[in-house]
């Protein structure tokens, strides 16, 4: 029966699973269903799962089953910086659910990669780079210029959902992919970037609040324009060397400069009549600041701080009450998000468009087109749709 079939994999490659996707081996055999011991002893060699028990295995590492009989383990991509901020202790290493959203980056921006070259398409190039001795206050006025959106478009915005999806078009037609992490906890993760081009890659978590993962998306773009990405969660302090303290304080300084426009915000009437004396702002203030921008209002009272308009004292004082409100406004839990919606939404429109693209001029199957989009093909008309391509226009893409 099959259920008493004997996997004969290599031990290796179940040990190398196991570790790749980030799971102890307790929270393994946890999530298999078996003894700790039992997942021991199969990964030292002495026992064999069941050709069903592989099955479970497979599905809980996120491998494909094939994997699990090749000779060596495939080459993992290389560790990402981190940019996070350390606790007391010494830091978790990243969980299994941020592991995942990790290693699915890199494989979706081979995919855009491999199809890029069967398609025969030209690679974008970058508008320019970075270096940490450059001006913020010029840099983030750069990046606007660069991503073709003016600030009387930014104003024009109904909502921070719109808001967020134009800086993300915006910035999939510089060329850089867009993703969105799912089931990741924001306080593990705000978002990281893949700086390696053609075809950078930035990350947000789409658990956090539209406004926050706006921010992310220029902070992941000026690392990016550094060529040094990493995982972030956009501290300043705490973090493991001087330079990568250095970097995240530039990387928020070009953010903020190029979300809050110096001369915009401080021509603000409310701005404007504020006594240069007067470094208190009331909530509501901020609040209305933030909302002309699409921005938090935490963001808002950085901008003031870096401009002079506010004290180092008061923006410690504020900034944790700051911080706790924006994590009440990040969405608690999303609704269905229907399976024509979200590859949009998780691997963004560029790479769905590319994809479909692939699918009509023959350079992948159907079968890929499932795997790369994480979708049944039943819903492939309404994907189509929603990303605006067909068979008929998929050679004008």
């Amino acid at each position: 029966m099959a259920e008493r079939l004997k996997a004969a994999v290599k031990h290796e490659l179940l040990e190398w699973a196991r570790s790749d996707a980030g799971f102890t081996l307790e929270q393994a055999a946890k999530r298999i269903t078996v003894k700790p011991e039992r997942l021991a002893e199969w990964e030292a060699g002495t026992r064999w799962p069941t050709i069903t028990q592989l099955r479970k295995i497979a599905e809980v590492y996120h491998r494909p089953l094939a994997v699990f009989f090749l000779d060596v383990p495939p080459m993992a991509f290389s560790a990402m910086h981190d940019y996070r901020r350390l606790a007391e202790v010494a830091p978790e290493p990243e969980s299994p659910k941020l592991n995942l959203q990790v290693r699915r980056a890199f494989q979706r921006r081979e995919v855009a990669l491999d199809l890029f070259r069967d398609l025969g398409e030209a690679f974008p190039t970058l508008p320019f780079t970075l270096k940490l001795s450059d001006d913020p206050e010029i840099a983030g006025p750069h990046i606007r210029e660069a991503l073709r959106l003016p600030l009387e478009t930014q104003l024009a915005w109904k909502d921070d959902r719109e808001a967020f999806n134009a800086w993300r078009s915006a910035l999939e037609a510089s060329g850089v992919l867009v993703f969105q992490a799912i089931r990741v906890e924001v306080r593990e993760m705000r978002g990281f970037s893949i700086s390696e081009t053609p075809l950078p890659a930035i990350v947000v978590n789409r658990k956090d609040a539209p406004r926050g993962r706006i921010f992310t998306l220029l902070h992941e773009y000026t690392h990016v324009l550094l060529g040094v990405g990493g995982l972030c969660d956009l501290s300043e302090v705490g973090l493991r060397t001087r330079q990568d303290e250095r970097a995240e304080v530039f990387c928020n300084r070009v953010a903020a400069a190029a979300l809050l426009p110096r001369e915009a915000l401080l021509q603000l009437d409310i701005v404007r009549t504020q006594p240069m004396r007067t470094m208190t702002w009331s909530d509501k203030a901020l609040q209305g600041i933030a909302t002309q921008f699409n921005v938090s209002s935490e963001a808002v009272l950085r901008r003031l701080l870096t401009l002079g308009r506010t004290s180092t004292e008061f923006y410690q004082q504020r900034r944790e009450a700051l911080l706790k409100a924006y994590a009440e406004a990040a969405p608690k839990r999303r609704g269905f998000v229907p399976p024509s919606q979200e590859p949009l939404s998780t691997a963004g429109r560029m790479f769905v468009r590319l994809v479909l693209q692939g699918y009509y001029q023959e350079k992948i199957t159907s079968s890929d087109v499932a795997d790369f989009l994480s979708v049944r093909l039943n819903h492939l008309p309404k994907i189509e749709h929603a990303a605006g391509v067909t068979a008929s226009d998929a050679a004008f893409i």
